[in-house]
């Protein structure tokens, strides 16, 4: 499906432009969350993630564990943009802006159906956020 919905646009921005689909659910019938994604660079094939922390891009020097949530997760994301920014600009991913936590749990009190709680909160928002927010509304075209 999303493969095809990339194809009927004839842009060729698309062609060196990437994504990611993060789709994520519970199953009833297994009692536990589920997650798959579907990547541009794998013509969007469905893969069924494992149950664990991800954080993307990886770091180039190696792993980091996460053992207190939100504040490692806000660590990492400083090395991620530390390491992105010593690339080549054309190389670079951009990360800034804010973090995002995205959770769900299942709240029910009883056997029957699910009631799953979602939740996103901001959870950190990069020193130069408003600096960069300027730079970048001074790129778009005006009106």
């Amino acid at each position: 499906m999303f493969k095809e919905a990339k194809d009927s646009f004839d842009n060729e921005l698309l062609d060196e432009a990437t994504s990611t689909i993060y789709h994520f659910g519970y199953s009833e019938e297994q009692s536990r969350f589920f997650g798959y994604a579907y990547r541009s660079g794998e013509d969007f094939v469905s893969e069924q993630l494992e149950e664990e922390f991800r954080q993307k891009p990886g770091l180039l020097n190696g792993g980091y564990e996460i053992k207190e949530f939100p504040i490692d997760p806000i660590k990492l994301s400083d090395l991620q943009k530390a390491e992105d920014a010593e690339k080549n600009i054309e190389d670079r991913v951009g990360i800034g802006g804010e973090i995002h936590s995205f959770s769900m749990q299942n709240i029910s009190k009883d056997e029957g159906q699910a009631d799953i709680l979602m939740q996103i909160r901001r959870c950190h928002r990069f020193d130069d956020f408003e600096k960069a927010y300027i730079e970048m509304s001074k790129k778009l075209p005006s009106s």
